[in-house]
């Protein structure tokens, strides 16, 4: 990727979701420690969601996190198939979810996002091979998707981003692509196949557009973050397999600040990664400062 700056956070047990607040904040879901931890912008442990436990409003395997436009926290629980919002300093407000195929409950849900245009909350579900629809409170709105490879099916899909005029981005981990649908459902297009090259996908596993609508996936096959037009076309990759700066062992979670600053969940390795900055003109080029 060029030059690179990367600083990371190791005290961290097995990273899933990360998200950013408005004051920069890093809120991270350490799957299996059973926490949401939130580090200041310079890495500093400032707080932690620590509920775990089976019961209702507590968490057993953190999975997805997002911030919403108060900076509410929404967290998915895989383990408890559930999804909760917490204030930003930790207050539950509300949750919803249990096992099961009715509306609002869960298979195994993994990845989360709130929509910025009408605030919506989307959480897919990698069993149930579909996105759930939820009102800002967590009451059930609406569902799309079903199993198959098909325009609008799934094959496990992982994690979900929104742009900023509401469509939906899916990472369908099974069939290697990023599927588009507008805020309610619709099917819009597609990208991406399997396989290592520039523009192919190997199990995309996290997503999320940028401020510039520019779409970053994760890709646990190829040990890379990939970055697109949110139309598709393939601008640049970075990482590769390793534990060394800049190499991943499965990035299951990312986020992109204000100044294009990219943060990593860089799950197997136990740590969390930023620093990669990806300035886009025409094609590419990065500056790798921090």
């Amino acid at each position: 990727m060029g030059n690179v700056a990367v600083k990371t956070i190791k005290t961290i047990k097995h990273p899933h979701g990360v998200a950013l607040n408005q004051a920069g904040e890093i809120i991270v879901a350490e799957h299996d420690a059973g926490i949401v931890s939130i580090f200041s912008p310079r890495r500093d442990k400032l707080r932690t969601l620590d509920t775990r436990g089976p019961d209702f409003g507590e968490m057993k395997t953190p999975c997805g996190v997002a911030v919403d436009g108060d900076d509410n926290i929404l967290v998915v629980d895989g383990g408890n198939h559930r999804l909760l919002k917490f204030s930003r300093g930790g207050d539950l407000i509300a949750a919803v979810g249990s096992h099961g195929d009715d509306p609002g409950q869960f298979s195994d849900p993994r990845g989360v996002c709130v929509n910025s245009v009408n605030g919506k909350v989307y959480v897919v579900d990698f069993d149930a091979h579909r996105v759930y629809i939820f009102n800002s409170d967590l009451t059930f709105c609406n569902k799309f998707g079903s199993k198959g490879s098909g325009n609008g099916q799934f094959n496990y899909p992982y994690d979900v981003a929104s742009d900023r005029s509401g469509c939906v981005y899916v990472a369908d981990f099974g069939s290697h692509r990023v599927q588009v649908f507008t805020p309610d459902g619709g099917y819009l297009r597609q990208f991406g196949k399997d396989g290592s090259k520039n523009g192919e996908l190997g199990y995309p596993v996290s997503i999320c557009v940028d401020s510039d609508d520019l779409v970053y996936v994760g890709e646990d096959g190829n040990y890379r973050v990939s970055v697109f037009t949110c139309e598709g076309v393939f601008l640049k990759s970075f990482g590769s397999q390793g534990s060394g700066p800049g190499q991943f062992d499965r990035p299951h979670g990312i986020a992109v600040d204000q100044c294009g600053v990219v943060y990593v969940s860089d799950y197997w390795n136990n740590r969390g990664l930023h620093g990669y900055i990806v300035l886009v003109a025409g094609i590419n080029t990065d500056t790798g400062k921090v």
